[in-house]
Order: structure tokens, then sequence, then C-alpha cells
């Protein structure tokens, strides 16, 4: 996600180092050993938690998992419950003890780590931030006066997923990055007393590259999301209609999820083909998914997205306006009107194109920045 400022960075013979942030489940030992040993294979210097932690800090960590569940439940007591909304936080305070992790409280501690290491020196530390728990007890580690923290919002957020969004009220727990970087104007709220800048979102660098899909082809791609329940819901929707008697499905897992190959296989139609090489965007003519970023993604790029819905409050969208509405995408939630649906929304792309374009660079101009070097330079003051 950051290759531009490597190599910017590289051009001017300017030293970084690499924190890497492993993720994985803790008894998911294989990945992890084979992340361990691509780290030593790198080129550049990498570091990671396993590098920093020390026997008193595994002690630590043991008196963490023993003592948390116990303060928790302890503190249950002070909660009132004068509301159906109180009532419902004290079930899910008392329901999510069990699943904590203590991996965000070893990057509270590896943080600290950090900052002994750096001393007094004057640091800037570029880090991807989706304001979950991770990057919170990080920041809360970390911060001091001689380090300022880049937040890098480079990702298209869901409305419905409130803690992708800053609250001005955390920065006194020094768990805000100094200044926080977005993909685009969209992001940038109206009042705010947090730094918001629009910064290069390196993730998203082919956008203004335009894909124009093939008015008489007969595929149609079919994007998985990340979120697994959200995956299988299509494909079981998809199972339902009659789409693959009109049309050619081509189905791209999950990058996260490419070794769940034969597990995805089994779920399939026999003619449902999964991709797993490169492919051209442009020759499909529809694309379809849900609960995904890659929505806007592909609307900016000029793609026909048909978005598959449940219609739940709650549910993953990471659209916040309604323009393009029913000329360069539509809902479906009901699988035997999907074809119907489909063959509108071509033949609305070829009867409203003006309109159509207009959209498509209304979204770039919204949702996305473009990345030049000047960018990367304002972007971290570099």
């Amino acid at each position: 996600f950051f290759a531009e400022l490597y190599n910017y960075l590289n051009s001017k013979s300017q030293g970084y180092l690499i924190i890497a942030n492993i993720f994985e489940k803790i008894t998911n030992f294989k990945k992890r050993i084979k992340l361990l040993k691509n780290f030593k294979k790198s080129k550049k210097q990498i570091l990671t938690e396993f590098d920093c932690l020390s026997f008193v800090d595994i002690v630590k960590i043991l008196v963490f998992i023993i003592s948390f569940p116990l303060v928790t439940l302890s503190r249950k007591f002070t909660l009132k419950s004068r509301s159906y909304l109180d009532r419902l936080f004290y079930y899910d305070y008392i329901n999510s003890i069990s699943n904590a992790s203590f991996l965000t409280y070893v990057q509270f501690l590896f943080a600290k780590k950090l900052t002994k290491l750096i001393k007094q020196k004057k640091t800037k530390i570029i880090s991807w931030n989706e304001n979950q728990l991770i990057h919170r007890n990080f920041l809360r580690g970390i911060k001091n006066e001689n380090i300022t923290v880049y937040g890098c919002q480079y990702f298209l957020k869901y409305p419905s997923c409130r803690w992708m969004y800053f609250r001005d009220k955390d920065k006194k727990y020094n768990v805000i990055p100094d200044k926080i970087l977005v993909c685009g104007k969209e992001y940038l709220p109206e009042k705010s007393k947090l730094n918001y800048s629009i910064g290069s979102p390196f993730r998203y660098r082919n956008v203004y590259s335009s894909i124009k899909p093939k008015e008489n082809s007969k595929l149609i791609l079919v994007l998985l999301p990340y979120e697994q329940i959200e995956a299988f819901k299509i494909i079981d929707f998809l199972k339902k209609s009659k789409l693959s008697e009109n049309y050619v499905l081509h189905f791209k897992i999950h990058p996260s999820f490419s070794d769940r190959y034969e597990e995805y296989k089994k779920k399939f139609l026999e003619k449902w083909i999964i991709l797993k090489k490169n492919y051209d965007f442009s020759d499909y003519n529809v694309i379809i998914t849900k609960s995904s970023g890659s929505i806007i993604e592909y609307i900016a790029q000029g793609c026909t997205l048909i978005i598959l819905t449940d219609n739940e409050p709650l549910e993953l969208n990471p659209l916040t306006n309604t323009i393009g509405y029913e000329i360069n995408y539509d809902y479906v939630n009901n699988p035997h009107e999907i074809v119907s649906v489909i063959k509108k929304m071509i033949n609305k792309r070829k009867s409203n194109f003006i309109v159509y374009q207009n959209n498509v660079n209304t979204f770039k101009l919204k949702y996305f920045s473009k990345i030049t070097e000047k960018s990367l330079i304002n972007d971290f003051d570099i």
C-alpha cells in the first residue's frame, strides 16, 4: 500500500524502518513463521514486536490475560440499566469478554519499547490506521512530544462502521494520530478539531485509469468481499437466480482468502469459474458484489455495479449518497429479479452515457485524490 512512498524515500537516500504489524491468529503458527522468514529475506529493515519484547513483557502479557476478564466483570456492577439501550450495552459488555485479544495489549507494550529506543530523536511514524483497538493501543504507547504520527485512512469507510471515524473527545486519551490522511474530500468531516487532510491513497493508484465495459459481453465478474459471511451469501443468492442461464460468471475470491480455493469450489455451480490470475475488467459487462469498498472504486473507474443487499440497517455499504443510483449502480435483493435489473442497467448506460460518465468523474473527485511527488511531500511533511 505504500510503494510510491518507499520509492520516493529511496530516491532521496532517506533511511526508514518498516514496523510490521502481524495480526494473524496466534494459533496460526504456519503463517506467522512464513511471514518472519520472508522478513528475514527482505532487503528492507523490518522490525516486529518479537524483536523488542522481553521476558518481563511476557509476564505482563500473562498477567493481562488472567486479570482482564476479572477486572471487566468486576466493573459490570457500576453499569446502570436505566433504558433499553443501557441493557443492550450491558449485554454486549459482558458477552464481548470472550472475544478480547491480548494481541492489542502487545501493541501497547511494543510501542512503549519503541519510544525508549527512539529516545529524544525527532521521529515520524507513518501508519495505516482504521481506528481499531490494535491501532489505538499502539498510539497510546508511542505518543510523545518527539514523535509525529501520520494516520493513513487510505480505505473507503462504511458509514455503519462507526469505529472507522475518529471522535474529537478521544484526543485526550492519546489514541488519535497527529495528522489524519484520508482518500478524498468526502471523508473530511464538516466539524472537527482534529488535523485532517486529503492524502495520497496508494491503494487506489489505478482509480484514474478508466475502464470501458464491453457492451455485448456475456461475462459478469463477481467480486467476493473480505467478510466471509457476506461472500457466502452472494454465492447462495446467485445459486437461486437464473443468471448462469444468461451470462458466464467469473468469481474473484478476496486475496486474504485465496488459500480457501477448494472450500469455495465445493460451493460453486459446475459452470462457474474462479479466477486465479490477473484479468481485464473491461472484458466484463457488469460487476456484482456487496459489503465491499470496491463498489466505489469501480464505479469511479467506469464500471456498472450490481450491489446485492439484505436491506438491513447496519449493512456494510460504503456509498454515502445516491449519485449514480439506477444509472451507474443499482441494488438487488431478490435473486429472481437480477437478470432484468442487469439488462435495465446496460440499456441505461447506453441511453444516458453522458450522465453516466459525469457520475464517474464525480465519484473520482469526491472519494479519491491523485498521487504525485508533491502530494507525498505535503502529506508527510518531507
